[in-house]
């Protein structure tokens, strides 16, 4: 009886430390990355980028510290397909779940144009 006792206050234990372990790891993995605040950067996924290259090139932009992290949240969370093409304003005070999100969900740079009025097609292009 006391050695179940003990061994089950034994496994509550070790399950209490790795699950601060793993707050805490997830915690700083998800910090901005850059310094740089309130900065900018353009980001553009082209038709056919895998995960991999997405997070490679996030990371080479110092967007998020590794690409691993981004994989393994895009796996846990289902969406490994599911990042839109197109090119993005990404701050870099952005932590890595907000830039997954902000990929995933396809907010996307818009460029204001205007045409004047009366011009013709050819004009136009």
């Amino acid at each position: 009886m006391k050695l179940i006792i003990r061994f089950l206050l034994l496994a509550f234990f070790i399950i209490i430390i790795l699950s601060i372990t793993f707050l805490l790891l997830g915690t700083y993995l998800n910090q901005p990355v850059s310094d740089l605040q309130d900065k900018d950067i353009l980001f553009t996924i082209n038709a056919g980028d895998s995960l991999s290259t997405i997070s490679n090139s996030l990371a080479n932009l110092k967007l998020i510290k590794y690409p691993w992290t981004l994989k393994i949240y895009s796996r846990i969370m289902g969406t490994q397909a599911k990042f839109k093409v197109g090119t993005y304003r990404i701050k870099t005070d952005m932590t890595l779940i907000k830039i997954h999100d902000y990929l995933v969900e396809g907010i996307q740079q818009l460029y204001k144009i205007t045409i004047p009025e009366g011009w013709t097609s050819i004009q136009i292009a």
